[in-house]
């Protein structure tokens, strides 16, 4: 994930140099040496990423490079946060604040220096580690992405024989391949590899068996190596059933049942006990925990790498008991994925549509399901309950993503907060929950979570003054009465999304939210005839504006005619509503 969080950065400085160079002034030569210096480390993190797992030092390298892209990304998201709440003050407080500017100038380039002082000593220590190049930076980013999916980092196999089928062992010895040769393959480019193979097989009829296609460019790419006319032939597993269709749309795939009961016992003990029998002890809840994963092959290699570590019964337990399946609505984890960053912009089309490509490109590598759909497309998904466990271990420890749910405090380096509050918490107990927890400036994303639960003017004034570089906040179906108007502050916000029926007063600074992409204002569960809630004549301000949901009274008194990016506008109260 580290090198996906360096090319996000990579690619978000040279954004800011093309458009907001207005902003950063005599910052810009600095921001551009920071971005070749992060593209020439990114470099080495395929190779570093592949050889984490079994070396501790190189675990902690990776994570140095990734803690050095977020900071990048803070300092940056700084620098511009202070540049534009200045262009929201009169002229005369401008004009006295020339030496706060310089200060800050000041500050940031100190920061970047320093960080570029620890980029050289993390590649300092990247040759004591032995991690080399594969790659060249940002420009070949999707390639890499691509090849990562096909070169698997381990070398060893899970495989478990389904009873009705036949067992076919191949041996493979391609000839005129050396062992010299064999040792430098980490050292040859893709093209070279390519044609090494073809020149082995270019006399010879083959069977060759290709695991794990991901994509049809990379089908594209590795059928270069395969001469085909001495009636070879090959064969191709993939959890994509858009690249079978394309390799040979007159061929029906073969697709493998789900394992039963036992199969998936002895998938996950080959996982989760390498070479060993499991305990007596976790035998039973073992089997209760991997009935759950259904038979899905997927489930259960991830279920038994993430149970590899935990050895008690208590943690065990755990996981038992922690397992969720809920459907999410596709809409929304879009629009969130578009406001994240994650969804480049492409020429033709719009990052919703990449997004929905995205989307479904997932759903067809089984690493999502679909639960709902409308008009033949994607109403709502959901993850396989032990994916999402794994899923939420690993972004925790990556710092990508944390969820809480109790008022204990946990890691105060992630990067995104979702916040479940319980049904049944007292009120003193679910402020302070959120006190003990409101403590990172560095947060992204804040989605609240609750039922029908007031939330205190205090904390979300709390919320506002900590959080100011959020991209992303949703307060669930949290009632609130009023929205400070601090809230215009918030800059970098993307996402807006306040559902708890109790709104009685929005501010006209909200129109200072230039970035806003999505305002989501629906009531969630009062009835219509309750809400009274109007909304000043700000939104022309938001250029880039996308989805208007909205649950008001003068809806129709919106300016509403010069937001050229809006896409969606929905009104409940007058039952309209243009997709």
């Amino acid at each position: 994930m580290a090198e996906s969080v360096v090319a996000f950065v990579v690619e978000k400085l040279g954004d800011l140099l093309l458009q907001k160079a207005a902003v950063l002034h005599e910052l810009q030569d600095q921001v551009e040496d920071l971005k070749k210096e992060l593209m020439w480390i990114q470099c080495f993190l395929r190779d570093a990423e592949a050889k984490q797992e079994k070396d501790e030092r190189v675990r902690l390298w990776v994570s140095e490079i990734r803690q050095v892209a977020y900071d990048a990304d803070d300092i940056i998201d700084r620098f511009i946060l202070k540049a534009e709440l200045q262009k929201q003050k009169s002229f005369f407080r401008r004009s006295i604040s020339v030496f706060d500017n310089l200060q800050d100038l000041y500050q940031v380039n100190k920061g970047i220096q320093k960080l570029q002082t620890r980029i050289r000593g993390i590649n300092a220590k990247r040759e004591r580690y032995g991690v080399i190049s594969i790659g060249a930076g940002a420009e070949e980013v999707e390639n890499t992405r691509q090849w990562r999916w096909i070169l698997p980092h381990s070398k060893e196999g899970s495989i478990i024989a389904l009873e009705e089928d036949t067992a076919v062992l191949i041996l493979l010895n391609v000839n005129g391949i050396n062992h010299e040769e064999l040792e430098n393959i980490d050292r040859m480019t893709e093209d070279e590899l390519l044609f090494k193979v073809y020149c082995c097989l270019e006399s010879k009829r083959f069977l060759v068996v290709l695991d794990d296609i991901w994509s049809i460019q990379a089908w594209n790419d590795l059928i270069l190596a395969f001469p085909n006319d001495r009636g070879s032939r090959l064969m191709l597993a993939s959890r994509n059933r858009a690249v079978a269709m394309y390799a040979d749309p007159q061929a029906k795939p073969y697709e493998p049942r789900c394992l039963t009961k036992e199969e998936s016992w002895a998938l996950f003990c080959q996982k989760a006990f390498p070479g060993k029998c499991c305990p007596d002890n976790l035998v039973e809840i073992g089997r209760q925990i991997v009935n759950k994963c259904g038979g899905l092959p997927l489930a259960v290699v991830v279920l038994g790498g993430l149970l590899l570590t935990k050895k008690t019964w208590e943690e065990w337990e755990e996981v038992h008991n922690n397992i969720e399946d809920s459907n999410i609505h596709a809409k929304k984890l879009i629009r969130l994925w578009v406001a994240e960053g994650f969804i480049p912009q492409e020429r033709e089309g719009t990052m919703e549509g990449a997004a929905e490509n995205c989307l479904n490109e997932v759903i067809g590598r089984c690493m999502v399901q679909v639960g709902e759909m409308s008009f033949g497309r994607i109403r709502t998904c959901r993850v396989h309950d032990v994916l999402r466990d794994f899923s939420v271990a690993k972004s925790k420890d990556e710092d990508f993503l944390e969820i809480l749910s109790d008022s204990r405090k946990r890691s105060d380096k992630s990067r995104r907060y979702a916040i479940h509050s319980a049904y049944d918490n007292s009120y003193r107990e679910r402020e302070r929950y959120i006190s003990v927890n409101i403590t990172m400036q560095h947060l992204r994303s804040l989605l609240l979570s609750s039922y029908s639960r007031m939330l205190s003017t205090k904390h979300l004034d709390q919320i506002l003054k900590e959080f100011k570089l959020l991209r992303i906040l949703d307060f669930g179906n949290f009632s609130i009465e009023y929205l400070p108007t601090d809230i215009g502050k918030l800059i970098h916000l993307r996402y807006l999304g306040v559902r708890g029926g109790h709104l009685k007063r929005i501010p006209k600074s909200i129109g200072n939210l230039q970035s806003l992409q999505t305002l989501d204002m629906r009531n969630s569960y009062l009835p219509i005839v309750y809400c009274s809630l109007e909304l000043p004549d700000v939104l022309w301000k938001m250029e880039e504006l996308r989805h208007l949901l909205l649950d008001i009274n003068n809806a129709e008194n919106l300016r509403l005619g010069v937001l050229r990016n809006l896409q969606t506008i929905l009104s409940i109260r007058h039952g309209k509503s243009l997709e």
